[in-house]
């Protein structure tokens, strides 16, 4: 195990990202070759703190695609504790700064503004992804429910991401509900 703890960020990156489906291979790279430049290309994924990686999330500007372009350093993250690389799960402490009300308040969704032109087969689309969703409540309350079950709140990775898939699927029903 102490081999694994000091290999290079580059050498780690490059492993999770050949495990990469093609799809998702690009986005992925870039955002996680962001990541192990801002870190140290050499240094060892042990030498990596937690302060350091909810400093690099704070960096990002907060924008729309924030979310999603850390969802491939955290998915990084998680690889590298999965594969023994550290004994953090630093995931979990990647996340977006959240904008201030003020701001969010000046700011209208185009939606909000006047009506989006749609059509029938796009409209049914949403509609049966909104139908999907509302079927993964009862698997999403089963997640949080065995994940619950270890009973360590405290670093609890499991619970942590069921909640946060919750969340995401929540909204994600509230606005096609809108």
């Amino acid at each position: 195990m102490e081999y694994l703890t000091k290999v290079a960020l580059t050498e780690i990156a490059a492993q999770f990202l050949a495990s990469l489906p093609p799809e998702g291979k690009q986005q992925g790279q870039q955002e996680v070759n962001k990541f192990v430049r801002w870190c140290g290309r050499e240094r060892p994924m042990s030498d990596i703190t937690v302060h350091e990686v909810a400093e690099y999330a704070e960096s990002l500007e907060t924008s729309s695609d924030s979310l999603k372009r850390l969802e491939s350093v955290r998915a990084f993250l998680l690889y590298a504790k999965k594969e023994g690389f550290t004994q953090t799960n630093l995931s979990i402490n990647l996340k977006v700064k959240r904008s201030s009300a003020k701001a969010q308040g000046s700011l209208k969704r185009p939606s909000q503004e006047k009506g989006v032109p749609l059509t029938s087969e796009g409209r049914a689309r949403l509609l049966q992804e909104l139908d999907s969703l509302k079927q993964q409540r009862v698997s999403i309350v089963e997640e949080l429910r065995r994940a619950a079950a270890d009973k360590d709140f405290r670093e609890n990775a499991p619970l942590e991401a069921a909640r946060q898939y919750q969340g995401q699927t929540e909204a994600r029903i509230r606005e096609l509900e809108e």
